[in-house]
């Protein structure tokens, strides 16, 4: 009990194995069919609307942990200029860069 899953999903991977359908329908399909909570977003600096709306569509709301902790970057995706994401990415992942002096 108490245990929250997320299933890897990598953007660049859209053709390995092609479903007939926008991966977010697949990926809201799988989850609502395994009780998993959400996906890991690698490389993702938003979560599209998309993957949000095919939750809500199949009655699972997808928790996103995107790589890029849900801020638009300039050199990120095209879906990644703005900040609107925030209303449904819920988590992210945080990068701690340390730095190289007698105390790190």
């Amino acid at each position: 009990a108490g245990v929250r899953v997320l299933w890897g999903y990598q953007p660049w991977e859209q053709h390995l194995r092609p479903e007939g359908e926008p991966a977010w329908t697949t990926l809201a399909k799988l989850l609502n069919l395994t009780g998993a909570d959400g996906f890991n977003g690698d490389t993702m600096d938003t979560m599209p609307f998309e993957f949000w709306q095919a939750g809500i569509q199949s009655g699972h709301k997808i928790v996103g942990e995107m790589e890029g902790g849900g801020y638009p970057h300039a050199k990120g995706w095209p879906t990644d200029k703005t900040f609107n994401s925030l209303n449904w990415d819920t988590i992210g992942w945080g990068y701690y860069h340390y730095g190289s002096g007698p105390d790190n």
